[in-house]
């Protein structure tokens, strides 16, 4: 794997090193990550990676893939009827690419495409609808689901990774990749259009509006329409003759070939006419027509060639040279996304909730079905209900849970340490349970945070680790943490939107965004807010609200860290010792009300004897039934800071033991899922000045390799 991931490198791919489950294993799209890794990371990625894998796209040398997925293809000569049509339209086709099998028996056809010529982004070429048997699996998950579709044939283009052999499953069958066949442009769209060419996909009654770029759906009330109409009266295939079209062949019975106006190869074809329902199917990029998703009738050619896309003309029209029945009332529908019900819009653009002849503005979807709550009230009933994942400190654990889909506001004045400690919890939650984050810090720079990760990690300095800790310390970081850069300003959106492109590439766990007020403000939110007569405060609540939404839909956990509000720390610059109430955040109580959870950090910098005492006040958990209970108010939760070490251990001021759960993780088995091993005691039997100590019992095994701690076999969240 390895030596053939260093060859691949060799000869202008990008490569990265993927899980058992398709993931990979590093966050490829950031910088860095996009040419080749340094040799020490190759060798330990590697030799823990299930396979390997190619990014496609210009990092590659303008490398696409073509991926023949035959799982969904139910008519059994997908791939033989794909080969004969890309024969006859480039006949040295598959003696320029490699052709490479897949672990599920579909195919991937790899090559290079010129300079000049764009690959593109990942595109679904062919797909088919459901049958009804799949129909009624999809709705097992959506009731609500009308129709679904299944992809034959796709690209693996710019930002798209496929994965290559010698990963299990995968076997290459012709020709090689250090010697890889280039296309030029035309022959890439020419291959694009034969692989749309047979996609099965049919959709009833719509057309497209090439104008606005927008679905259009028509709806009959009484009597015959004038498209209906216009439909029963013209033959599809004599009217497309009018405008330049030519048959040239035929597929099957009711399948014909037509090659588009302006084109003069013999044989190619651009479309297919399905003559049992009287639709179109166009799959060449170079025609009026939209190619994805789209079938057209007689009325959907017309409107497109006489009037430009635009329904109400064609329909118009229609109506003066006699279509339809006189009793006939038009209604036409525009499948747009839903406006926000709390932004004034304009008159003439309704939202879908007052267009009564769009069939998504029932508001049947906006309800909670009791059915779906009968599995969690079974598990509150019966007080099973999913304990909240521990952290591995007692003293924590029994106020404080790591909880999935959860908003977590973390509060308390500057400079008390609040980054350092969410740093720091961050890596046990990583290391306990395998969490992975995404994380935004922007008062520090992010390669600051990636320093004092490896330090926790590896309990030393950075200038004192050897090659050994060094690598084991960058491996654990680069795989459970990707960090968005501060060279730029962000919204809440914008970094909600970043979130979810990464998670289109790999899982993740939860997202620290520190602090909030280095965020600047949405302009459009900001917008409707003072349409509104609104201010800060409002927005504020809308942001809150949305990241609740969000946490729910994704199941990520979203920690955001709060200042003090000004009149709040006047108080506590009166009384160091008193910490800040969750209700002096800056910005109002609307953080307290939104949160799960709300955690406010404290450390008295003014006291010599203690200002090393890092207090943990757990002001308020939602759901205590899931473990967690806010902290008495003269009662926190104390932990010392060790900076040579850059943990926090568990401490009673006065002592000089402490616990330190990194440590029991190192030389324990594997990190518990929700309670310590019988043979982890939590004792306080090392002091720090053990950690300082060369022999000290244990620490040869924990420089062990995190992943000969940590192993896909012992539950590894990948």
């Amino acid at each position: 794997m390895l030596n053939e991931a260093k060859k691949l490198i060799a000869s202008g791919y990008s490569v990265i090193p993927v899980n058992d489950k398709k993931q990979p294993m590093v966050a490829f799209k950031r910088s860095g990550y996009t040419q080749s890794l340094p040799g020490s990371e190759l060798d330990v990625l590697y030799s823990q990676s299930h396979g390997i894998a190619i990014i496609a796209g210009d990092v590659s040398g303008n490398l696409i893939c073509i991926d023949v997925d035959l799982k969904y293809d139910i008519s059994g000569d997908l791939m033989s009827r794909l080969k004969d049509r890309l024969i006859e339209v480039i006949p040295d086709f598959f003696k320029r690419v490699v052709l490479q099998q897949t672990r599920t028996g579909g195919f991937h056809l790899i090559f290079r495409v010129e300079q000049e010529a764009k690959v593109g982004g990942n595109k679904k070429l062919a797909m088919r609808n459901t049958t009804d048997e799949e129909l009624e699996l999809d709705r097992a998950n959506n009731p609500k689901l009308r129709k679904s579709e299944r992809v034959l044939i796709e690209t693996r283009g710019e930002g798209g990774y496929f994965l290559i052999a010698p990963t299990p499953g995968y076997r290459i069958l012709k020709n090689d990749l250090t010697n890889i066949g280039v296309l030029s442009g035309d022959e890439l769209d020419a291959v694009f259009a034969t692989c749309r060419s047979l996609s099965e996909l049919i959709v009833p009654d719509v057309v497209y509006d090439v104008q606005d770029k927008k679905i259009m759906q028509h709806n009959a009330s009484t009597g015959v329409s004038p498209w209906e109409d216009y439909n029963q009266r013209t033959d599809g295939v004599v009217l497309l003759e009018s405008y330049g079209w030519k048959v040239t062949g035929q597929i099957n019975a009711n399948t014909l070939k037509l090659q588009r106006p302006g084109k003069t190869v013999t044989g190619e074809h651009s479309a297919y006419f399905h003559t049992d329902n009287g639709k179109l199917v166009v799959f060449s990029t170079s025609t009026p027509f939209e190619t994805e998703k789209v079938a057209y009738t007689a009325f959907g050619i017309y409107a497109v060639y006489e009037h430009n896309g635009d329904i109400q003309q064609a329909v118009s029209m229609l109506r003066e040279n006699g279509f339809g029945s006189n009793n006939y009332k038009t209604e036409i529908s525009i499948k747009t996304p839903m406006l926000s019900i709390t932004a004034k819009v304009e008159k003439e653009e309704p939202s879908r909730m007052e267009d009564p002849s769009n069939q998504d503005s029932d508001v049947s979807r906006y309800i909670g079905d009791f059915n779906n709550a009968v599995g969690y009230l079974n598990m509150a009933r019966s007080n099973s209900l999913p304990e909240g994942l521990k952290f591995g400190y007692d003293k924590l654990d029994n106020h404080w849970r790591l909880k999935k889909g959860s908003l977590v506001i973390v509060h308390g004045l500057a400079n008390v340490g609040k980054s350092t400690f969410m740093w720091y919890i961050a890596i046990l939650a990583a290391m306990a349970h395998g969490w992975r984050w995404v994380i935004y810090t922007g008062e520090n720079d992010y390669e600051f945070v990636i320093r004092r990760m490896m330090e926790t990690y590896s309990g030393k300095s950075l200038h004192t680790l050897t090659q050994q800790e060094w690598d084991l310390a960058e491996i654990f970081v680069r795989t459970h943490f990707v960090f968005i850069t501060n060279d730029f300003t962000y919204s809440y959106k914008d970094l909600l939107d970043i979130v979810s492109k990464l998670m289109e590439e790999q899982h993740f766990d939860a997202i620290m965004v520190d602090p909030y007020n280095s965020l600047v403000v949405d302009d459009t939110i900001a917008k409707q807010i003072k349409v509104l007569s609104g201010n800060k405060h409002d927005y504020d609540y809308m942001v809150t609200t949305e990241l609740r939404v969000f946490c729910r839909k994704t199941g990520l956990s979203v920690y955001l860290n709060v200042h003090t509000g000004t009149e709040g720390a006047r108080r506590v610059a009166k009384d160091p010792s008193k910490p800040p109430k969750m209700y002096e955040v800056e910005g109002g109580n609307k953080f307290a009300a939104r949160a799960d959870d709300f955690i406010t950090v404290h450390r008295n910098t003014k006291d010599e004897g203690s200002w090393m005492i890092t207090e943990v006040h757990v002001d308020k958990i939602k759901t205590q039934e899931t473990g967690g209970r806010p902290t008495a108010e003269d009662k926190p939760i104390t932990l010392r800071f060790f900076p040579e070490m850059g943990r926090f251990m568990g401490s009673t001021i006065g002592t000089s033991h402490s616990f330190d759960p990194i440590n029991q993780y190192k030389v324990g088995k594997h990190a518990y899922p929700n309670s310590r091993p019988p043979e982890v005691e939590q004792k306080p039997d090392i002091t720090p000045e053990d950690y300082v100590k060369p022999n000290t019992p244990g620490l040869q095994q924990a420089r062990q390799s995190f992943f000969d701690v940590f192993t896909p076999e012992d539950e590894f969240p990948y």
